[in-house]
């Protein structure tokens, strides 16, 4: 399991929080309320998370 500092979204468009699942659209522009991550997480994510796994945001 991985934990990571992360940038979420501010008070007028929050990043909401609970169990997603990644499904192909990794990479794609689909929320107001980003995540931001430094750069090397991000490519950690990109290059070894699967489609179909399970996500959690606190």
């Amino acid at each position: 399991m991985f934990k990571w500092k992360c940038t979420v979204g501010k008070p007028s468009t929050p990043t909401i929080t609970g169990i997603f699942y990644i499904d192909g659209r990794l990479g794609q522009a689909l929320s107001h309320g980003c995540i931001r991550l430094d750069t090397e997480n991000a490519k950690c994510i990109y290059n070894n998370i699967l489609d179909t796994t399970t996500v959690v945001v606190h």
